[in-house]
């Protein structure tokens, strides 16, 4: 009884990984799992195919994501899925993600180190939004808060550097939408 499914999708980098979030509000994943994406605590792939006569992306919905929070789970609002990562937003407004931490994907500076469960990464949110490798955060105020890679300058031209935490880019937004490397919103 999925009531939202995200998937990402990309050939050749070991992305290949979908969520959904269920009408009680649980949430579960399948896919590739190489950089804990899943945020089941492990690094094993979930619902993948081994041998040439089965689909290598079957559609198996079998790891159970934990959160640093133990009440998330059963009170999930909302999942975005990007390039070996997942980000979740739950019901009181707290967004947490798991897996790759390259280029501040995860939103809380973990340097080298992969989050094999849903982390918290801010409070406050009403709506978030993932692409690639960036992520956004709508919060209750109409802020919008970022972070992800930054090489192109897709959210913020202050620097080049990625970014490693959520960063207000903007205030008074009353929608948004996240893309592949840049954000675009309306106020």
């Amino acid at each position: 009884n999925p009531r939202q499914v995200a998937t990402f999708g990309s050939s050749g980098n070991g992305g290949r990984h979908d969520c959904a979030i269920k009408t009680d509000n649980t949430s579960v994943c399948w896919g590739e799992n190489s950089q804990s994406q899943l945020g089941d605590n492990t690094t094993v792939d979930c619902g993948v195919g081994s041998n040439s006569t089965t689909p290598k992306y079957q559609k198996t919905a079998c790891a159970v994501p934990i959160f640093d929070d133990n009440t998330a789970q059963g009170n999930l609002k909302e999942v975005g899925m990007g390039e070996k990562f997942t980000v979740w937003l739950d019901n009181n407004g707290k967004v947490y993600s798991a897996g790759d931490c390259d280029s501040g994907k995860l939103g809380t500076s973990c340097g080298a180190t992969d989050h094999k469960i849903g982390t918290t990464v801010m409070t406050g949110v009403k709506d978030i939004d993932v692409g690639r490798n960036i992520t956004c955060a709508h919060k209750n105020d109409n802020t919008l808060h970022c972070w992800g890679e930054n090489s192109s300058n897709g959210i913020t031209t202050a620097n080049s550097n990625d970014v490693e935490t959520p960063l207000q880019i903007a205030t008074n937004v009353d929608k948004f939408d996240v893309g592949n490397s840049f954000v675009a919103m309306v106020y």
